[in-house]
């Protein structure tokens, strides 16, 4: 009946009773008018959590053997095959007497590398490290090794990101970048090429790692033996060339630390790239990406004590603007976020909420710019506590007065990773004092099919306010003094009621 109610093929007859009752209720369900007096299906929160902790519930923990299990395009017999091949990049700086050792270990790989890049940049043992390599160069012709060996030094202190700089330009799908401390094993490679051939690890795989507290070590130092899904993984960077410029994709919060926070978050949000460390196994070290003596290796060049306060600045400034920590799934909290596009608003709208609402839930509020908003986080909490703040720093990219359609693309991203972080299953905004930056957040809300509350003025109609109230899963009407009415708060209670 509605399929030939829409195609128009339905024709008048006189003497059906049924016919009128049909049209109605046809153009009843099909109707767009919000002031339907058929209530929109409202899916239950038990529902929009299940889909929420699908897309960040942290991996499985397996050992190094159940993982061998699983199935993989990978298997050693393609160790020469293009599509596997691998570039390994060796970073040195204060370490002697390891560079051959590294090499040995390299070559003696099941899968070896088709090239090595050695980077050291303004190392204070440079002309050291140049004797090394000039002995490994000799025993390479020696032996007659087939390897493509190159070696990149400057005076330019490049810090940590310099080797993820140079990889950038590597022409094999697969890279690995070392800390040199993390020699690996000899099934190291061919471990990590099965694991990130499977569809449930696919991601960077490190040596080590730890959550974003920072407050527990897997890998070596802890003995885990299972793979672990982690904020932030080091010693080792196994993923695809692809992924690198991932890195690179925000503004850089610092240059004196923090790469391995910068890879992992940015794969997060921009690639959906989980991060994984390796496990580490008894029963058959050779797939480990460290040796025994890894400790002694460790301590004697270790420079992480001299940058502890810059990777925390990091960490603070990459939450505040969003990312999804790996713990975030467990929240048993049910969280709404609020988005809000100035200060007036802001205020308005959360004096509003803290007026109007009668459910006790925790608030995530977030802004595109903070800078351009002007806001005074203790002002706004005086009024109501929330939760979470995410600043999502759009247009700090790029110093630029970015497109609208940047503008929003970059929004996106960064709201997607604040409902992860924060498990919010609904959103808040005021349509009426929209632009392109909450179109974007109401329209991202519609593909992950979460509901959207609007309050919005019929004094205020511009396209981006009508667009939002089209949108919206329930839109609150406010007055001329930006007030709601009895009924209207009634139906605004209703609704989250039902929605939580």
């Amino acid at each position: 009946i509605f399929q030939e109610y829409i195609a128009g093929k339905l024709k008048k007859d006189v003497n059906c009773l049924t016919k009128p009752k049909q049209d109605a209720l046809a153009d009843e369900v099909f109707h767009q008018n919000k002031t339907s007096k058929f209530v929109d299906y409202i899916e239950p929160y038990e529902s929009r959590k299940s889909r929420m902790l699908n897309r960040t519930k942290a991996r499985d923990r397996l050992t190094m053997s159940q993982i061998f299990a699983l199935p993989s395009k990978y298997s050693i017999t393609k160790k020469d095959d293009d599509e596997f091949g691998i570039t390994a990049v060796l970073s040195l700086y204060k370490r002697t007497g390891l560079a051959k050792r590294w090499i040995e270990s390299l070559l003696a790989q099941t899968h070896p590398p088709k090239i090595i890049w050695i980077v050291y940049f303004a190392s204070p043992i440079e002309s050291k490290i140049d004797a090394e390599i000039s002995e490994i160069k000799m025993w390479l012709n020696q032996t007659g090794q087939s390897v493509i060996l190159n070696v990149n030094k400057g005076e330019m202190q490049l810090k940590y990101f310099g080797r993820f700089q140079i990889a950038l330009q590597s022409k094999t799908k697969y890279i690995v970048i070392f800390d040199d401390d993390c020699i690996p094993q000899k099934r190291f490679f061919e471990a990590c090429l099965h694991t990130i051939n499977t569809v449930e690890y696919r991601g960077i795989l490190g040596t080590k790692g730890t959550p974003w507290s920072e407050n527990h070590f897997y890998g070596p130092v802890s003995g885990s033996n299972t793979i672990t899904e982690i904020d932030v993984v080091g010693g080792s960077w196994f993923m695809e060339r692809e992924w690198v410029k991932l890195m690179f994709r925000d503004k850089m919060l610092t240059w004196e630390t923090g790469e391995d926070f910068q890879i992992c978050a940015n794969a997060r949000k921009y690639g959906n790239v989980r991060s994984f460390v390796m496990p580490v196994d008894n029963s058959d070290p050779s797939t480990n990406g460290f040796t025994t003596d890894y400790i002694g290796i460790s301590y004697g060049g270790d420079t992480n004590g001299q940058v502890q306060n810059h990777r925390l600045n990091l960490k603070l400034a990459q939450f505040e603007r969003s990312d999804r920590y790996m713990d975030s799934y467990l929240r048993e909290e049910k969280t709404v976020m609020i988005f809000v596009e100035d200060r007036k608003t802001a205020k308005e709208l959360l004096k509003l909420y803290k007026e109007i609402s009668q459910l006790s839930i925790d608030i995530a509020l977030a802004v595109h710019n903070k800078t351009d908003v002007s806001l005074d986080l203790d002002e706004l909490k005086e009024i109501i506590n929330f939760k979470f703040f995410n600043d999502f720093m759009i247009g700090k990219e790029y110093n630029s007065n970015i497109s609208e359609i940047a503008q929003a693309a970059e929004t996106m991203y960064h709201f997607d990773m604040a409902l992860q972080q924060t498990q919010s299953t609904a959103l808040i905004v005021m349509g009426s004092r929209a632009s392109q930056i909450s179109l974007a957040v109401v329209t991202a809300s519609k593909i992950l099919n979460l509901p959207v509350v609007n309050f919005y003025s019929q004094t205020t109609s511009d396209y981006y306010s009508d667009m939002i109230q089209k949108l919206a899963f329930y839109n609150v009407l406010l007055d001329q003094n930006n007030v709601v009415q009895q009924n209207e708060i009634d139906k605004f209670n209703k609704i989250m009621h039902d929605l939580f």
